[in-house]
């Protein structure tokens, strides 16, 4: 584990270096944006380990097709994470000064460079392995930032994230979570992932309120099992019967939160993000 936090930590001080091609004006920034950056991916990744790889066996490094499990919801997860963390990283290398190309680039390289390395610590574990969907998954999150924030300047089409308390996790919690923090991560019946889309900077109708989104969402439910639902030797039964596995679409209105106008700078970072 340590193996990979010192790579992590090398690889984000050599794309420093590549940063500090720009302005110097910004250095100080640029050198305590690097520095924190480090140390919250490289806490997260002990984190992550703790998590999900500290109670299963290590192995030599492997692919396996995870297609068929969990109706897919797990790859919004990795879709949502890439989108977020390249969006944030990006609008933290913009206020270190850096041009918004650069900013984009950078931000989004970094933000896949953190989840491929959690691809490349799920191909070494023996329960999992290094999953192509995944990487497809996490590259289409990074993208769908990218390319909004390189053509419009703006993210017309959010990806967002809910959640809502299923009564699946405690019937497994050793894999849908025991704690709070757990079940947001692994109770994939309780998590949905939306495709908010902004109608105004869409449509270009100025009838249309700046805030006002359409929204569709995917999920599942009645899931206590990747494939099918567990098995329970006690009762020679399945609890959860595996008819009642369905994955679920939803359409819903939403609040696109950056497009109210608050003037205190606070509040409009907690209106964007």
């Amino acid at each position: 584990m340590k193996k990979y936090i010192c790579i992590i930590i090398t690889l984000l001080s050599q794309l420093y270096v590549i940063a500090q091609t720009d302005s110097t004006i910004f250095k100080k920034r640029k050198t305590a944006l690097i520095i924190s950056e480090s140390a919250i991916y490289s806490a997260s990744f002990v984190g992550l380990y703790k998590l999900w790889y500290a109670d299963y066996e290590m192995s030599k490094f492997h692919f396996f097709n995870d297609t068929n499990e969990w109706f897919l919801v797990d790859k919004g997860g990795h879709s949502f994470s890439t989108y977020w963390t390249s969006k944030i990283n990006t609008e933290l290398f913009l206020w270190s000064g850096m041009p918004k190309k650069n900013s984009i680039l950078l931000g989004t390289g970094i933000s896949m460079l953190y989840i491929t390395s959690i691809e490349i610590l799920d191909g070494f574990s023996a329960a999992w392995g290094a999953s192509a969907p995944d990487f497809v998954a996490n590259l289409s999150g990074a993208l769908l930032f990218s390319i909004q924030r390189a053509v419009w300047n703006e993210e017309r089409i959010n990806l967002k994230y809910s959640y809502f308390p299923s009564e699946y996790a405690s019937l497994r919690p050793n894999v849908l979570g025991k704690t709070l923090p757990e079940k947001l991560l692994k109770d994939y019946n309780a998590t949905t992932f939306w495709l908010s889309f902004n109608l105004k900077s869409l449509t270009k109708i100025s009838a249309i309120p700046s805030w006002l989104n359409i929204a569709i969402g995917y999920g599942a439910n009645g899931l206590t099992g990747g494939k099918e639902n567990y098995f329970d030797t006690a009762c020679n039964c399945y609890p959860i019967a595996n008819s009642l596995r369905t994955p679920q679409v939803y359409i819903s209105l939403d609040i696109d939160l950056s497009k109210i106008k608050t003037k205190p700078s606070l509040g409009k970072a907690y209106f964007t993000h």
